[in-house]
């Protein structure tokens, strides 16, 4: 079951949209470990045209460089990535939201866009 919510951003005609999945024959360690392994994504993500890891912020942030192809009338993507995640044990979390970074303009060869996104 995915439950997505919506909230106005003021002044804007941007909407903010956090998405909730509950996969009951899925448990959350493999889910995070999936969603989380970069090496291990192209097998499940049919949209990545590439990725590229930039650098490490800190033990729990990096900044990396994904480009994604669509399906028309969307246009083919990509983004400067900041993710951050935390394994408490209990609960798991990672968040990514877009970044300016140089390297995202050298390797620049989708639509840029901007991304704020909670997973």
């Amino acid at each position: 079951m995915i439950t997505v919510y919506t909230q106005s951003v003021p002044c804007s005609n941007y909407q903010m949209i956090k998405a909730v999945a509950k996969f009951s024959d899925v448990s959350p360690s493999v889910a995070y470990d999936v969603l989380h392994d970069s090496s291990y994504r192209a097998h499940w993500d049919r949209h990545m045209a590439a990725q590229c890891f930039i650098g490490m912020i800190n033990p729990n942030n990096d900044i990396g460089y994904y480009a994604l192809t669509a399906m028309p009338p969307i246009r083919a993507r990509d983004f400067v990535m900041q993710r951050s995640w935390l394994d408490t044990g209990d609960e798991k979390m990672i968040c990514g939201h877009s970044v300016c970074h140089q390297v995202g303009l050298m390797l620049r060869f989708h639509e840029r866009t901007r991304r704020e996104n909670s997973a």
